[in-house]
């Protein structure tokens, strides 16, 4: 079965049939965010105090969804019922429910798989006004979440003076392009991206970067690792795309504007480049220059993942 080609935030998509506002509005969602059922194996002593610690196991996770819809007449409220009634219908086997909820696997789209075991409708007076109310349990023999390749986690970075906002000294800023710590002059002009790897496994990271910068420098501030190609002028209007090659052992970088683009060969990267990924946890990266002087201009960079599976 072929991956779901869109998931907004806030929904829920199962056979085809999406939730999360009009007509189908989701109340609650509970067993996403929770952690799945544990199998303890532990086990009892005798005439000693405490347990034998075992291994920690996880079990299946459940998902309990309650879904709201508003009627115009008996003839739509039908149609809306029959549709959301053959979507969450029982099945043999597991199928995927996809969603996209902030917080939830870092926002990236993701799906988890499952059989609905419970579909239950209140039909009460509200129910004779247009107005239908109904539980969904969908139950999962594998509790991880597992994000959507081709999705993914996008965070930014801004080096230099941000001039949508004249570079008004501030320590936290939120733009409409995410957020911005301008430059004090103590800050050399670089601006992080605090990256949330929840996942269990390390993730591939891309970065793009759009000029201009002189020198660009893609750097982990975390564990200090850093990828530039030093004597490239990035010039506005022109994308370096740093990103993983297939075995994810190494980088690919590119240099692209309009449709034409070109592979920056290896010989051209800085002295001590080396490649690496975001682990799990927390992991602060920044675009820099190899002229460290303060920029009067503004640079941007978008660094995205897809990460491993979550619980």
């Amino acid at each position: 079965m072929a991956e779901i080609s869109e998931v907004p935030n806030w929904t829920m998509t199962y056979r085809g049939v999406r939730v999360g506002g009009l007509p189908y509005m989701v109340q609650e969602v509970s067993g996403l965010l929770d952690l799945p059922e544990v199998r303890s194996n532990d086990v009892e002593l005798i005439q000693v105090d405490g347990l034998w610690a075992g291994d920690d196991y996880l079990g299946s996770r459940s998902v309990s969804i309650s879904i709201r819809c508003v009627g115009t007449s008996e003839e739509d409220l039908s149609n809306k019922v029959s549709i959301l009634r053959r979507a969450f219908s029982s099945s043999r086997s597991e199928e995927p429910l996809y969603f996209a909820i902030p917080g939830i696997a870092d926002g990236a789209p993701s799906k988890i798989m499952g059989r609905v075991r419970k579909f239950e409708p209140v039909t009460d007076l509200t129910y004779g006004r247009f107005n239908f109310a109904v539980d969904i349990q969908v139950d999962c023999t594998d509790p991880y979440i597992y994000p959507l390749a081709g999705f993914g986690v996008r965070r930014h970075i801004y080096r230099g003076k941000d001039y949508h906002e004249g570079g008004a000294y501030c320590p936290l800023h939120f733009t409409g392009k995410g957020l911005w710590i301008p430059n004090d002059g103590g800050s050399k002009g670089t601006e992080s991206a605090l990256c949330h790897n929840g996942s269990q496994t390390n993730a591939a990271v891309t970065c793009i970067i759009d000029g201009p910068l002189l020198g660009p420098v893609f750097k982990n501030k975390t564990t200090g690792a850093f990828v530039s190609v030093p004597g490239l002028s990035l010039s506005e209007g022109q994308l370096l795309y740093i990103e993983p090659n297939a075995n994810k052992t190494d980088w690919v970088i590119t240099l692209r504007q309009d449709e034409a683009s070109s592979v920056v060969p290896k010989s051209q990267w800085g002295a001590g480049s080396t490649f690496f990924q975001l682990p799990p946890g927390l992991t602060e990266l920044t675009i820099e220059s190899v002229n460290e002087q303060v920029v009067e201009y503004e640079t941007h960079a978008v660094v995205s993942w897809v990460p491993g599976p979550y619980v």
